[in-house]
């Protein structure tokens, strides 16, 4: 299992989480772009997401 916390604050939270071939963004507190940079930075792209979760 992986995880990464994109972001998490005032101006917005996301978390990545990824087990197998299954990736989760859970929220999408940010832009598509500002979401696909900080994917980018742990070697991950919004492409191979499986699924989001919006918890509000």
């Amino acid at each position: 299992m992986y995880f990464s916390v994109l972001g998490s604050g005032s101006k917005g939270n996301a978390l990545y989480i990824e087990s197998g071939s299954t990736s989760i963004l859970i929220d999408a507190g940010f832009s598509g772009k500002e979401i696909a940079r900080r994917m980018a930075i742990h070697g991950k792209t919004p492409e191979n997401l499986t699924g989001l979760f919006l918890t509000h």
